[in-house]
């Protein structure tokens, strides 16, 4: 059985959502000579900008940020209010424990967005062939988010141009009342690689 690693890391920095707000980073699942069996993916989470410590979070299909091998102890990352899942195995996306909503099957190589405390979820999309998550390369995406939070654009780094992977709806947010006034971001972990990251840009606008 391949050890599970699980981490997650928060950017302790708080912007304001009512302007738009844009991250990019590379990262690397090193999976040196393994073939990885239980690899569940990463994500990028925000919580309210007043939380000071990262509390909560686990391995498992919540990618770092919810736990789900303890039934009896389930702890989400505290003041969450979006969450998109690099979806290796398309677990973060399926309505199945911990989650209360999503798809009906797995959806493996996918990215999926989830908002408000109790991971609503707002969509996935299956990534193309040419885009799937490598193991052992070297690869950089970006997130947009515009509007106070509306739309939300992930792209990945072509040689030297962005290509958009998926845009999201997530006005959500802004209809139900939930977004905050401010907002910090971090990023999540949960599989059997090292998942290095590197070169963290935020901009706010």
């Amino acid at each position: 059985m391949p050890s599970i690693n699980c981490s997650n890391i928060l950017f302790n920095q708080s912007f304001n959502t009512n302007y738009d707000f844009t991250v990019s980073f590379t990262y690397n699942m090193s999976a040196g000579s393994a073939t990885p069996t239980q690899n569940n993916g990463f994500s990028v989470f925000f919580i309210n900008g007043n939380t000071t410590t990262l509390i909560g979070g686990g391995s498992g299909q919540g990618l770092g940020i919810i736990s789900n091998t303890d039934v009896t102890t389930t702890s989400a990352v505290s003041g969450l209010f979006a969450a998109i899942g690099f979806d290796v195995q398309g677990t973060f996306s399926k309505n199945s424990y911990p989650f209360n909503s999503g798809n009906a099957s797995s959806i493996p190589n996918s990215i999926c967005l989830r908002v408000t405390p109790d991971f609503k979820f707002i969509g996935s999309t299956t990534l193309p062939l040419s885009v799937t998550y490598p193991y052992n390369n070297i690869n950089t995406i970006r997130i947009d988010v515009r509007n106070k939070f509306r739309t939300i654009t992930i792209s990945t780094l072509n040689n030297t141009l962005y290509t958009p992977l998926t845009t999201f709806d997530s006005s959500y947010l802004i209809n139900s009342g939930t977004l905050p006034s401010t907002g910090k971001f971090g990023i999540g972990f949960s599989g059997d690689t090292v998942f290095y990251v590197q070169d963290i840009n935020v901009n706010y606008s």
